[in-house]
């Protein structure tokens, strides 16, 4: 999730590349800069703008060679990006791409913006082990965002047993080791399975089971690049948000993580905060607990621009000018609403 290709509706000459790429994907540890004092726009207004990474001048380039009239693809690539504070491999984002041109002859510098679309699968944060009465173990596995199974729950799982020492090296990767249950809440996922034998135990490994073209998981999006026609025939056949075989090289593989020790007490935390719609373009900021006291709040539209900031209260009700999606902030937290 350190990469994105951003997608123009023409080729760009390479005399004429964008001077200023700007990346919003994690709004609770973007970083708001000034547009303007940094002479990325010509206009005082632009005063504000939110980026978890950027990229500017001489490291935006073409992708691939530009052809004998200097006219590179409509595409261009950027890499080692830090897109956010932790994994996070769903959800919306924006890019703002910043151009300068000359318009009845004065020179103009404005940005375009569109949607970051989600490409990442996603994956196991942690796994912790728990005891789930006799001779039964329960698996929790903590994800980075919420997913939907596709087929054969019980089985949707590949393992590296290090606890069975019965079996050789090449035995121990198993993905016949089926659960006696599956379930998944928001975005954990947990699996019981019987205590004994070659099955899961602490110090072992896990992973999401599938490989290109055989889809166990997913976030819901798979076919991202289906009827786009920016991007390369057969790309969709990727199926993109879905995890990759271990040994994969047609995109990267989908980690192994270690199953340790596990307590469930610290497992299921709720976010601080939820939002309630009260009124057309009308919300309420709802605390599960009372610990409000101190606490700002700040509302970003899609271009990262604060709408509304305040102090959070006992009956914070804010309203947004117009359709389309925000970003609600408080203290480190963030969630995601959307009017239409």
């Amino acid at each position: 999730g350190d990469s994105a290709a951003v997608y123009y509706n023409r080729p760009i000459h390479k005399d004429s590349l964008p001077t200023f790429l700007c990346f919003l994907w994690d709004s609770s540890s973007a970083k708001m800069l000034n547009p303007y004092k940094l002479k990325i726009s010509n206009k005082e207004s632009d005063k504000e703008m939110l980026c978890n990474d950027y990229v500017e001048g001489s490291d935006i380039s073409c992708a691939g060679k530009p052809d004998s009239h200097g006219y590179c693809t409509a595409r261009i690539d950027v890499g080692a990006l830090k897109l956010s504070s932790g994994p996070k491999t769903g959800g919306n984002g924006t890019v703002q791409s910043w151009a300068k041109y000359k318009d009845n002859g004065k020179e103009v510098t404005q940005s375009f913006t569109s949607v970051l679309v989600d490409r990442m699968a996603p994956i196991i944060v942690s796994a912790s082990i728990i005891k789930a009465g006799e001779n039964k173990n329960r698996i929790i596995l903590e994800m980075s965002e919420s997913v939907i199974n596709k087929k054969s729950a019980k089985s949707s799982f590949t393992f590296y047993l290090n606890s069975a020492t019965s079996l050789t090296e090449k035995q121990r990767l198993k993905s016949d080791v089926s659960a006696l249950d599956v379930s998944d809440s928001s975005s954990h996922i947990v699996a019981v399975y019987d205590g004994k034998g070659n099955t899961p135990h602490a110090g072992d490994y896990i992973r999401l089971r599938g490989d290109i073209e055989n889809v166990y998981w997913g976030d819901g999006v798979i076919d991202v690049a289906a009827g786009d026609t920016l991007r390369a025939e057969g790309d969709a056949k990727y199926n993109w948000n879905a995890p990759t075989a271990y040994n994969s090289t047609k995109r990267l593989p989908s980690p192994w993580v270690r199953i340790s020790e596990g307590d469930e007490s610290s497992y299921f935390n709720k976010p601080s905060f939820r939002i309630k719609m009260v009124a057309p373009f009308t919300f309420a900021i709802v605390f599960d607990d009372s610990d409000y006291s101190g606490k700002s709040y700040a509302v970003y539209d899609i271009l990262g621009h604060v709408v509304k900031r305040g102090m959070v209260n006992a009956n914070s009700v804010v309203t947004v000018p117009s359709k389309g999606t925000y970003v609600v902030k408080v203290s480190h937290q963030s969630q995601l609403i959307r009017f239409e």
